[in-house]
């Protein structure tokens, strides 16, 4: 008998979800995550009403609407300032139940989704841990943990009916698995920026995409009066300078007047600014015998629709169900062959 019905490694926003997913149906869990605590820095800003439903299917709607704000207008312009295309968007239709975008904080929202496996004796979270190896049985997979912080490293073996891959863009589970990925040639540098204004400032909360052929720039007021901008980097920035935060003040200024008449480049804290590269990737498959691959490990969007969490979870919503009812010998074992060509 396996020590585990299924492994999670990696217990962001994707792991989090199938974890909850998986403790409601009374499944045998374990989630490793070699992070001891939450990331604090706001990474993904953006989910939609599906995704919600599915919050209100895990009972945790009301916990994760208290950090979550409703999107107001989207707004496209160009660098004359002429408005090319507006949306209201609170008379869209809401087909989900819920509101089709919604802004929140990433670290409260990792938060709740944990706290609610509090609820299941039956799922195991360990943290300072990860999956190190794996070796493919018939009816198992044998698991390497590895427990290390500081200068003390420890193994251990578990097996468990699956393995679910929710450890991120540079997942260690996909490269075991030799998995290789499409590239679709999206890779762009852009300069990612969260800033935070107190709270006493009332800010106009449309989001916007700023068309400047000069430097295009996304603007979207988040949960509260965090502010997260986007600035595309040019061949010719010194990407060390860009990240300064005189510099980061000087692209935010020409557009505090879209937030506020009374920002000044001065105001407000800024929490990061860093450059990324945007990639496009997509695994060649999303399952290798009883190993899957979730999220980031499976596929990477730039991050303008704000889908790549959500397709995480839309992920971790479509194969659960089914691993639950291929356990209970509700449906066959072929049934799990779908994940790939419905994701």
């Amino acid at each position: 008998m396996s020590d585990y019905d299924v492994v999670i490694a990696g217990f962001g926003p994707t792991g989090a979800v199938a974890a909850n997913l998986l403790g409601a149906a009374g499944m045998r869990t374990l989630v490793v995550e070699p992070s001891l605590t939450i990331f604090d820095i706001p990474r993904a800003v953006h989910f939609d009403g599906e995704v919600m439903r599915t919050f209100q299917a895990l009972d945790l709607h009301t916990q994760i609407s208290e950090v979550t704000a409703p999107g107001v207008a989207l707004g496209f312009t160009n660098g004359r300032n002429w408005n090319l295309f507006e949306q209201d968007l609170s008379i869209l239709p809401r087909s989900q139940g819920w509101d089709n975008s919604n802004f929140f904080n990433q670290p409260a929202l990792e938060a709740h989704l944990r706290a609610g496996l509090d609820r299941y004796a039956s799922v195991t979270c360990c943290l300072g841990e990860r999956v190190s190896g794996l070796k493919q049985a018939r009816d198992h997979v044998v698991l390497d943990i590895t427990h290390s912080q500081g200068d003390d490293a420890t193994s251990r073996q578990v097996s468990t009916k699956y393995l679910l891959g929710c450890d991120g863009a540079s997942s260690t589970i996909r490269s075991a698995l030799a998995i290789n990925q499409q590239d679709l040639n999206c890779d762009e540098p852009w300069l990612v920026v969260d800033w935070l204004l107190p709270k006493d400032i009332e800010i106009n909360r449309r989001a916007y995409q700023i068309c400047d052929p000069r430097r295009p720039a996304t603007l979207v007021p988040c949960e509260g009066n965090h502010i997260r901008w986007e600035f595309m980097v040019n061949a010719d920035d010194d990407l060390q300078a860009i990240e300064k935060e005189a510099k980061v003040r000087q692209l935010m200024a020409p557009h505090l007047h879209r937030l506020s008449p009374d920002l000044t480049p001065d105001s407000g804290h800024l929490l990061r600014s860093k450059v990324y590269n945007f990639h496009a990737l997509v695994a060649d498959t999303f399952q290798r015998d009883r190993v899957f691959l979730l999220g980031d490990a499976a596929h990477q969007t730039p991050p303008f629709l704000g889908q790549g969490m959500c397709a995480g979870i839309r992920d971790a919503e479509n194969l659960c169900w089914k691993i639950v009812g291929v356990l209970n010998n509700k449906y066959p074992t072929g049934l799990l062959s779908t994940y790939t060509t419905e994701r």
